[in-house]
């Protein structure tokens, strides 16, 4: 991530506490983030998860959904884990840094960057 996509996220988390956007918060990222040991960066992951009015649980079909990810497009087990809960939870947009995710994953989500996500938010707000 470079500095102009960390800016943009601290930009789009705003817009989430002022409800202009909604976040999902997905099992996942709390399993994720249980094994993050740098204290202040879960602590503000979970600061940020708690913006989110709609919780994505871990199923069956989402780990299916996942071991599928990884064969079909080449992705580390855990991106696929997230791929396959927001397919789950049907977003509107999968905002990663990981350009590895974004080029390599061909499936239903729009997959965008942080400035392609507030490039397409300011067109349309």
């Amino acid at each position: 991530m470079n500095k102009d996509e960390g800016s943009v996220l601290f930009d789009i988390i705003q817009l989430a506490k002022e409800g202009r956007v909604q976040l999902v918060r997905a099992a996942i990222i709390e399993v994720e983030n249980a094994a993050n040991g740098i204290a202040a960066r879960k602590s503000f992951v979970d600061s940020v998860m708690h913006l989110a009015a709609v919780y994505q649980n871990l199923s069956d079909s989402i780990v299916s959904r996942a071991q599928t990810i990884v064969q079909e497009y080449r992705l580390q087990p855990l991106d696929a884990a997230h791929l396959a809960s927001a397919e789950a939870a049907q977003v509107d947009f999968f905002i990663t840094c990981d350009y590895t995710v974004l080029k390599r994953y061909q499936g239903p989500l729009h997959m965008v960057t942080p400035l392609q996500f507030q490039q397409q938010y300011e067109n349309n707000h």
